[in-house]
């Protein structure tokens, strides 16, 4: 139901007076299985409590409690039309019916599929068709969506197939994004992990019996036809771990910090740094911002000794004094630190504690690669694709290292019999910045795009493509007498026309509208655009400008009567 973010863009907010508050309790204490004092945990004293609606003679109505979205209600005149949102559920899990599902129909979920009967473990016998429940994931005790019964409990059980419960609101849609993504313990992902091997206790026990297949889709729906779980899937239900990471996972997230902080903060001039600096002050700074590290739950417990594995893979150096230890060196040239792609700095905790980027779009990285040929190996090793970038760095270390600079201009590299090999040439001549241009048009062209991911998933997806990174056209024209920028190509790297127009609305304010993938902003913005896409993430050199005669942005005008002083 919440696919798109204009799913939840209402048109206006009323803040609700004595009366109204009263009849929604009354509602709600009838068609909730909560009392008083579970509605007062949701509706907290002197809270502000709205309905925000829907236009376009839409039924839709949110209830919001303190701005936060709390319940929805899909018809204010109808019975049983009103379910709490999954933050309110967290906080009140008991408030509908329960359906517990298997762990592994958990992603299944997560990407909005309705549930299906063969994936359900229990269901409480108080359930009635056409009334909302709630999803829980055996072993975890909150919610992951809301939907519509569709199927009698008793028929659950004993006919086990069909559509089961129809997806109204799930963890990972655009109503859980709206309401600042929260995670609770054990939804690592896309996917919900059990914290203990008994269900949420609202949810009815019962013995499901071992049914065969294995989860499908189909039209958007879960068939998860889950088999009574495997030798493999007993071990994930029966995981009681009180975090959600393993002390290898965490190890791993630890050493990528380490790379991002090398590679995005930490400059040669800034060493010897003690370790405990390299870890408060940019490693820590440097994770995803919806990472946790914490060295304690690795298995060295200490940063010490963590560090000293990185010293032996070769990517820095420590020295001891007295009772500290220094970084002294990062092995800049280690395959490890010159293949690491890190991440756009808008993702960091870093980013989110100055309150990240006022923009809505989605940040990305674009990069243009060239893709080497066997001949290349003897000089990149096993690397497959390089930057620009990674070609210069290469080659000046080679050129250090053999001394191949020339005698009278050590700013140009004489190449020997190595690098005319790579090349292709018999003679190799230039500045490392000649060299690694001419290099780089030699390879054939790949581009790389390094994205977040929508949703529960988060994380960052990294794609390669051949050729050169698309491009977007910007241009200026009329429509209707009116002076419009037509902007297209925006779905080549996954950005959200839709998102994208909401956003520059607010930032131009101005008209903005999307017909057949082509985004219109009213007025002159060709300036404004290009600035607002190359900082998304978009190479500047894939926007493609058309601005006709006496209709490209004007500058700003400066009064010329000013007296300065």
């Amino acid at each position: 139901m919440f696919k798109k973010p204009k799913d939840v863009q209402t048109k206006g907010e009323n803040k609700m007076r004595g009366k109204e508050i009263k009849k929604l309790r009354e509602v709600l204490l009838r068609e909730l299985r909560i009392d008083e004092m579970g509605l007062n945990q949701l509706f907290p004293a002197k809270a502000d409590i709205a309905v925000r609606k829907f236009g376009g003679g839409s039924y839709l109505t949110f209830i919001t409690v303190d701005t936060c979205v709390a319940f929805v209600q899909v018809d204010p005149e109808a019975p049983n039309a009103t379910y709490p949102t999954l933050t309110s559920l967290w906080r009140c899990p008991e408030a509908l019916a329960t359906v517990t599902i298997a762990p592994p129909v958990s992603k299944f979920v997560i990407n909005g599929a309705d549930v299906m009967a063969p994936g359900i473990l229990a269901v409480d016998d108080s359930a009635q068709v056409g009334n909302f429940v709630s999803i829980f994931v055996a072993g975890n005790p909150s919610a992951v969506g809301v939907g519509v019964l569709l199927l009698s409990p008793a028929d659950i059980i004993s006919r086990r197939e069909g559509r089961a419960v129809q997806a109204a609101h799930h963890f990972g849609d655009c109503l859980w994004e709206a309401s600042g993504s929260p995670r609770p313990e054990g939804f690592n992902g896309a996917e919900v992990v059990p914290l203990s091997v008994e269900a949420p206790p609202a949810a009815q026990q019962e013995d499901a019996e071992a049914l065969p297949g294995a989860a499908d889709g189909k039209n958007g729906e879960a068939a998860a036809q889950a088999a009574a779980p495997s030798e493999g899937d007993d071990a994930a239900v029966a995981a009681t771990e009180s975090v959600a990471i393993s002390s290898e996972d965490m190890e791993d997230r630890m050493r990528l910090c380490f790379l991002q902080a090398a590679r995005t903060r930490i400059k040669d001039r800034d060493l010897p740094m003690p370790v405990n600096t390299l870890y408060a002050a940019h490693m820590r700074p440097s994770r995803r911002s919806e990472w946790s590290v914490d060295v304690k739950l690795t298995r060295f417990k200490k940063l010490v000794p963590f560090l000293a594995t990185l010293e032996e893979d070769g990517l820095l150096r420590l020295k001891p004094k007295g009772s500290e230890h220094f970084l002294v060196e990062i092995v800049r040239k280690a395959s490890e630190y010159a293949e690491f792609r890190p991440w756009p700095k808008d993702v960091t905790a870093a980013a989110g504690e100055e309150g990240g980027s006022d923009a809505a779009v989605a940040r990305f990285q674009v990069e243009v690669l060239g893709k080497l040929a066997p001949s290349a190996a003897v000089l990149f090793g096993k690397s497959e694709y390089v930057t620009h970038e990674q070609v210069a760095t290469i080659l000046r270390d080679y050129g250090n290292e053999n001394t191949l600079w020339a005698a009278n201009n050590k700013k140009k590299m004489q190449g020997d019999e190595v690098l005319c090999s790579v090349f292709g040439e018999a003679e190799v001549v230039g500045t490392v910045e000649q060299l690694s241009t001419q290099f780089m048009k030699g390879c054939k062209k790949f581009h790389r795009v390094t994205a977040p991911q929508r949703g529960a998933a988060a994380g960052m997806k990294t794609s390669i493509r051949p050729g050169a990174p698309p491009k977007v056209t910007i241009r200026t024209d009329t429509r209707r007498g009116h002076a419009v920028t037509l902007v297209r190509g925006l779905d080549q790297y996954g950005l959200d026309a839709d998102e994208l127009a909401a956003e520059l609305k607010k930032v131009l304010a101005g008209s903005t509208t999307v017909e057949d993938g082509e985004l219109m902003v009213q007025g002159f913005w060709d300036v404004a655009l290009k600035n607002h896409l190359d900082k998304a993430g978009i190479p500047p050199d894939s926007l493609d400008v058309k601005a006709g005669s006496g209709k490209s942005q004007k500058k700003d005008k400066k009064a010329s009567n000013v007296v300065k002083y």
